[in-house]
């Protein structure tokens, strides 16, 4: 009996530590501008979510590198942590990059607000 109540247990804490934790949807608009406010088509943009490590301790960054359309736009949704990393570079001009935090979250499980537009203003390289 002793046994049989054991396995019991440890079944149930393995199942317990082995769900997948789902991880609220996000999306977010990266508009890359010039000192003159200029949109950059082809600047690279990236983009730094956190995600839970597979062995479910710890976080990984999951790295996305775009490119802007010819109206400087990048769009990107997934899954993440409220916390993210982005910025955008391009030849002849210097490397910026910058933290953003979602502000809540929605009753539908998303990351608010939905689809905030970030603005990267990146200077000529001297």
């Amino acid at each position: 009996m002793r046994v049989h109540l054991y396995l019991v247990f440890v079944i149930f804490i393995s199942c317990s530590f082995a769900e997948e934790k789902v991880l609220p949807n996000s999306k977010l608009t990266i508009l890359v501008h010039d000192e003159e406010n200029n949109l950059l088509s082809g600047a690279n943009v990236y983009l730094g979510y956190a995600i839970p490590k597979s062995d479910g301790w710890g976080i990984k960054i999951k790295p996305i590198i775009g490119v802007t359309t010819d109206a400087g736009v990048f769009t990107y949704e997934s899954q993440s942590f409220q916390n993210l990393t982005y910025g955008a570079y391009k030849d002849g001009y210097e490397k910026v990059m910058l933290k953003y935090m979602f502000k809540s979250k929605g009753d539908d499980g998303q990351w608010l607000p939905w689809n905030p537009t970030l603005n990267v203003i990146i200077k000529r390289a001297k």
